[in-house]
């Protein structure tokens, strides 16, 4: 019996998913904003997992339980079934007036860094900026987001902006307002999000996060640091610099820079004190491509000048002039690694991008 030919319009056969629609390549000259879009778009909002990581590291902004268990799950964020009919407009300083941190993350991807800080420490509220209209648009998409807005009190509120823009841009009109009206913010973090930007765009963002946190307010920074291994893999390739030394362009056309201990100096030194700033190392083998990768990230704890530090854990800051690389243990990405037990090593995800970037074990 003859087959039937197929018309335009007809259902997919059985058995057969159609086909998503290519998205069209984006030029390498376009701006950032546009590529992270593209990236966003096609690799939707799981390719970076929660940072359960930071609770460790953020001590100063977590209860005493979680500091003595920093590892241990926290539940998601849930309606506290006050069905308030709220919009998501950008808070105001009376709202917040009960809140015991107010806090910023620039460069907040799709939440990979808030929603862990927020389950933790039910008197934090975050302000999540990003470049990315379609990282805020995961954001918002998620479930706790969209659970906390039905809630009497509100826990966070995203909105798209460029953390590296130039003073008076319009889109932090209002945070600067709010900053202002509450005596500034409690805390800021800056997690893998200089290395996104050029120099310049990246000195206005730590200009910017001087002027929005209150004097002895909390600034975090991590990022990748010079002598990665991605780092070494793009250097081999000539046509992914930039025209800036430090700078790359990765497969899917976003920007890399990689940070040295000088580098972080010339940033921060001008309107913050350093509290702690050293280097994480981390071997990652992937047994099937038979690899192991040596991953390297720079942190730091700064305190905005002008002020002793809001926070302190066990009585008194963590007061390090350059603590030494702590190298955490080897990981096998073939394998899915265990829930770590309490206080163990943070764990890192291997997914690499179809350039070869290897921004995603982000640990």
């Amino acid at each position: 019996m003859p087959r039937t030919p197929r018309r335009p319009g007809d259902p997919p056969a059985r058995g057969r998913q159609p086909r998503k629609p290519k998205r069209p390549k984006v030029p390498r000259d376009a701006p950032l904003d546009v590529h992270w879009d593209d990236f966003y778009a096609r690799r939707g909002g799981r390719f970076y997992k929660d940072r359960h990581w930071l609770r460790r590291e953020l001590p100063e902004l977590m209860p005493a339980a979680v500091r003595a268990d920093p590892l241990r799950h926290q539940a998601p964020l849930e309606s506290d079934g006050e069905a308030v009919d709220r919009s998501d407009a950008f808070p105001a300083a009376r709202e917040l007036a009960g809140c015991g941190v107010v806090g910023l993350e620039a460069g907040c991807g799709c939440g990979a860094a808030a929603f862990p800080l927020l389950r933790a420490n039910p008197d934090l509220f975050l302000l999540c900026a990003d470049f990315s209209a379609e990282a805020i648009g995961i954001l918002r998409e998620r479930p706790e987001y969209a659970a906390q807005l039905r809630s009497r009190a509100r826990r966070c509120h995203a909105w798209v902006a460029d953390a590296g823009a130039a003073e008076g841009d319009a889109a932090w009109a209002a945070c600067e307002a709010l900053a202002s009206g509450i005596g500034g913010l409690h805390a800021i973090t800056l997690i893998f999000a200089l290395s996104a930007l050029e120099r310049a765009p990246a000195a206005r963002c730590v200009a910017r996060c001087a002027r929005l946190l209150r004097p002895g307010g909390l600034l975090f920074v991590r990022d990748y640091a010079a002598g990665d291994l991605a780092q070494k893999r793009l250097e081999a390739k000539p046509n992914r610099r930039t025209a800036e030394e430090d700078g790359f362009v990765r497969g899917e056309g976003t920007l890399a820079r990689y940070f040295s201990r000088a580098d972080f100096d010339a940033l921060f030194d001008a309107d913050f004190e350093a509290l702690a700033v050293g280097f994480v190392e981390r071997d990652i083998t992937n047994r099937k491509q038979k690899v192991t990768m040596e991953r390297r990230w720079i942190q730091g704890k700064y305190v905005r000048r002008g002020a002793p530090p809001l926070f302190s854990v066990g009585g008194r800051a963590n007061v390090v002039e350059a603590a030494p690389a702590v190298r955490r243990p080897p990981i096998d990405a073939a394998a899915p690694p265990p829930p770590p037990p309490a206080g163990s090593a943070d764990r890192a995800h291997h997914r690499p991008c179809a350039g070869g970037c290897l921004g995603c074990a982000q640990s």
